[in-house]
C-alpha cells in the first residue's frame, strides 16, 4: 500500500476482484484525478485507467511515462479504495495534466475552457503536434531527471575516479621485478649509488615506478648530473634526487676489456694506443651519414643535427644538439659517450 497519494502522479493499482463485464481488470496503471486535500481525508480516490492503446479519439489522452508512450482513458473513471494501490511509478508534468482535464471534459459532455476550445481544423492539427513536443520534450527532461538519480545513487565521483587512476599505477608496477624484492618505503641518510641500485632502492627514496625504470634502463652514468637528461625526470623531481644519490663512474677498463686483445703482451704500449683510438665523432664535423653510420642512428635524427649545425652554426657544446629537430634527451644520454663538439 502506497503511503502518500498526490493528484497527477502514475500508481500501480490491483484490480484482481470486484470486475465484471468489459471493465479492467488485473494489475493496472492509473493515474490519479481527485485532489490532494480529499486524497488526504478519504479513503477513496478517484483515478482514470492508462493504456498502451491509442483508439478511443479525444478522450485518450497520450502522456510520457519513464520514456514510454501511454494514454489516459478519460471515458474509464472509477473510485477506488487506496488498499488497491500497490506502488507509485511516475508523475506527470502540469501540460499533461491540463490536457487530461481537457479529455475529462470532453467524455463528460462538459463546456470546454476557452484555452481548450478547438478553432479550426488546420489549428487543431497544429496545436495537437505542439503538444505532443512538448511531451515528447517532457518525457525526454523526466527521463534525464531518472538517469542522474541512477548515476548518483551509484555515487560515481571522485572517489571512483581515484580508484581509477590507482588502478592504472597498478598496471605499470607490473612490469616491475616481483613484488617480494620490494621494500616499504623508508626514510634513510644513506645515499644510492645510482649505477649498481635497484629499482626498488629507488623507489624507497620517491622516485615513481617509471623514472626508477628510466634510470636504470640508462646506466652506466659519469656524475650525478647526468640525470637531467634521464627521460621521465623533471627539473624539480632532479632537485630533490641528487640530494639522496651519489654516482661511483664506470672505470674506463671495462670498456677496454669488452674487445679482445690480440696483441703479444710484448707490446704494452701498441695495446694502450688501440684503447686509445678516437671513439666519438664530432657533431660539428660530421655529415648526417656519417652520423648514421657512427652512432646508428636515423635519417630524421642525423639530418636534424647536420641541418640545425648547418642553419644556425657550430653546437657549443653536446646539450645544444637537443635544439636540433628528432633529436631527444634519451638520445643524447644513449650516444653522449660517443660523440663530442
Amino acid at each position: 500500500m502506497v503511503d502518500e497519494i498526490k493528484r497527477g502522479c502514475v500508481y500501480w493499482a490491483s484490480f484482481d476482484e470486484d470486475v465484471t463485464g468489459s471493465e479492467m481488470r488485473g494489475g493496472r496503471p492509473v493515474v490519479v484525478l481527485s485532489g490532494d486535500n480529499r486524497n488526504i481525508q478519504s479513503d477513496t480516490i478517484v483515478i482514470a485507467f492508462m493504456s498502451s492503446a491509442g483508439e478511443g479519439g479525444a478522450t485518450r489522452v497520450r502522456v510520457y511515462v519513464q520514456g514510454q508512450t501511454q494514454f489516459v482513458c478519460t471515458d474509464q473513471i472509477r473510485t477506488i479504495d487506496k488498499s488497491r494501490f500497490v506502488k507509485y511509478v511516475w508523475t506527470l508534468s502540469r501540460n499533461e495534466m491540463e490536457r487530461v482535464s481537457g479529455g475529462l471534459a470532453v467524455a463528460m459532455c462538459l463546456p470546454l475552457a476557452r484555452s481548450e476550445a478547438p478553432r479550426s481544423e488546420a489549428a487543431a492539427t497544429d496545436s495537437s503536434e505542439v503538444l505532443k513536443l512538448r511531451a515528447e520534450l517532457e518525457a525526454a527532461q523526466g527521463m534525464y531527471k531518472y538517469v542522474l538519480n541512477e548515476l548518483i545513487n551509484m555515487r560515481i565521483g571522485a572517489d571512483m575516479a581515484k580508484a581509477t587512476l590507482k588502478a592504472e599505477e597498478v598496471e605499470e608496477v607490473k612490469e616491475e621485478p616481483p613484488k617480494a624484492e620490494e621494500k616499504p618505503y623508508e626514510e634513510t641518510t644513506e645515499k644510492i649509488e645510482i649505477n649498481t641500485c635497484t629499482e626498488a632502492d629507488l623507489r624507497n627514496i620517491g622516485c615513481s615506478a617509471l623514472v626508477a625504470h628510466s634510470i636504470v634502463s640508462n646506466r652506466p652514468y659519469e656524475s650525478v648530473d647526468k640525470l637531467r637528461w634521464v627521460p621521465y625526470l623533471t627539473s624539480v623531481g632532479f632537485k630533490v634526487l641528487k640530494d639522496k644519490v651519489c654516482c661511483i663512474p664506470v672505470v674506463k677498463e671495462k670498456v677496454a676489456s669488452k674487445t679482445p686483445v690480440e696483441t703479444p703482451s710484448e707490446e704494452p704500449h701498441e695495446i694502450k694506443k688501440t684503447s686509445e683510438e678516437p671513439t666519438k665523432i664530432n657533431v660539428n664535423t660530421a655529415s648526417a651519414a656519417e652520423l648514421m653510420a657512427f652512432l646508428g642512428i636515423g635519417k630524421n635524427t642525423a639530418s636534424g643535427i647536420a641541418g640545425y649545425r648547418k642553419k644556425n652554426g657550430k653546437y657549443k657544446r653536446l646539450e645544444d644538439i637537443l635544439k636540433a629537430k628528432y633529436v631527444t634527451s634519451r638520445m643524447l644520454v644513449k650516444h653522449r659517450d660517443r660523440m663530442t663538439v
